[in-house]
């Protein structure tokens, strides 16, 4: 080879490098910021479940608790106590939360929305006895732990 080969050869590859080196970092960073800003979401979206389940859970025993207090239906304990109303309707509102935060396609998040489904509708029945609704919140406790188990080692792994 000449020596005029060997520069142009050379000076090509310089020119290559220059190009891209940049768009190689755009690249780079513009992942590295999507795997940030997921993983920043994921780890939201688990704290605002494990809240909503422990409010929800909180709201349901309470619930039972006053219903077997009274010994009323639980419209005719709303009809007599207003307040109670107030209390139906967190119940109701935690309930759709988490309902609306689950993909019940995935299995894990299916486990968890039946026993949140199953202590409502045992509350809305006047069926909720404190013990049928303890072991719908041991229920939603056990499967909630799964799911926020998995999701976790998905923020850790920066899925």
């Amino acid at each position: 080879m000449d020596v005029l080969a060997i520069t142009f050869v050379t000076a090509c590859s310089a020119l290559v490098s220059a190009a891209a080196g940049p768009v190689v970092s755009v690249i780079v960073s513009t992942r590295q910021i999507r795997a940030s800003l997921v993983s920043s979401n994921r780890e939201q979206w688990t704290v605002a479940l494990r809240d909503s389940l422990a409010e929800y859970v909180a709201l349901v025993v309470s619930t039972a608790i006053l219903q077997e207090a009274q010994q009323k239906g639980p419209l005719t304990a709303i009809r007599d106590d207003p307040q109670l109303a107030s209390l139906a309707e967190r119940v109701a509102q935690a309930k759709n939360r988490i309902l609306l935060m689950v993909n019940p396609t995935n299995p894990e998040h299916f486990q968890l929305c039946l026993p949140v489904e199953q202590a409502y509708r045992l509350l809305l029945e006047g069926k909720g006895s404190a013990k049928e609704i303890a072991g719908c919140t041991d229920a939603i406790t056990n499967a909630g732990r799964v799911v926020l188990r998995r999701e976790w080692a998905r923020v850790k792994r920066g899925d």
